[in-house]
């Protein structure tokens, strides 16, 4: 599995980062964990051929910096086809609880896309789930932040890749993460106590720690956070590998 980071801040992001998003490439095809706004035009800076996205999954929706460029793909996935660049193929995007609704109000927003010449499929996925989708399975179990809020693990063969969304500490975070070979943590803040159901950089070890997991990617980062050493803070609790996000790094798992 190969990660890219097509968004590492928040909602305040500064001119480095876009929001909350990332590209997880599984026996050579694209899945896309969330897409806040300026991720759908880092994923074409990275190289990712959005025609071939097919299946999207979001942490939660409530919030616009996880969601905002969903319709975005949509709409240029619609423009392929409709100027010839494209063909009509199922696409898939799956959310926590009341995601497909929120799909729907979504679209309505837009006349353009109310009439897709493909298939857009939106789903609602089990707070505690296990899914198969060809070469790599999903489990989901719920956070601590929003209502829709869900963590997610990857698994391909014998590596696996975890996203804890937003959220603030939980033992389902976890019961998620144990032994995962890369887990992906917001880290809203570094060394001050978190707000707003986020976590910081020294929870976030501390986490890690606990689900004995192989390496951390930070990422979620308000400008302020970012000029702290977040590494440095981390390391408190967890011994292993910590990354820094940074928009279009790559990871290999």
């Amino acid at each position: 599995m190969k990660l890219t980071v097509l968004g590492s801040g928040t909602l305040v992001s500064g001119p480095e980062r876009a929001t909350t998003g990332f590209a997880l490439e599984i026996g050579g095809q694209p899945i896309v964990v969330d897409l806040g706004f300026g991720c759908f035009k880092n994923m074409q800076r990275a190289g990712i051929d959005f025609s071939k996205v097919n299946n999207l999954f979001f942490t939660h929706f409530e919030h616009p910096d996880h969601v905002n460029d969903l319709s975005a793909f949509i709409f240029a996935r619609k423009g392929l086809i409709d100027l010839g660049y494209g063909s009509p193929v199922q696409v898939n995007i799956f959310g926590g609880s009341g995601f497909k609704g929120f799909v729907e109000t979504l679209l309505d927003a837009y006349p353009s896309l109310k009439k897709l010449p493909f298939k857009l499929t939106a789903s609602d996925l089990e707070p505690y789930g296990s899914k198969k989708f060809g070469e790599f399975s999903l489990k989901t179990k719920p956070m601590s932040h929003a209502p829709s809020s869900i963590g997610m693990r990857f698994e391909a063969g014998r590596k696996s890749v975890v996203f804890s969304g937003d959220t603030e500490a939980n033992e389902n975070l976890v019961e998620l993460s144990k032994g995962a070979d890369l887990l992906v943590l917001e880290c809203n803040y570094g060394k001050e106590p978190p707000k707003f159901s986020h976590l910081n950089a020294e929870i976030a070890g501390g986490i890690a720690a606990r689900a004995k997991a192989k390496a951390i990617l930070l990422s979620h980062l308000l400008p302020e956070t970012e000029k702290q050493d977040l590494k440095k803070i981390a390391a408190k609790k967890f011994s292993g590998k910590i990354l820094l996000a940074k928009d279009l790094l790559e990871v290999n798992v």
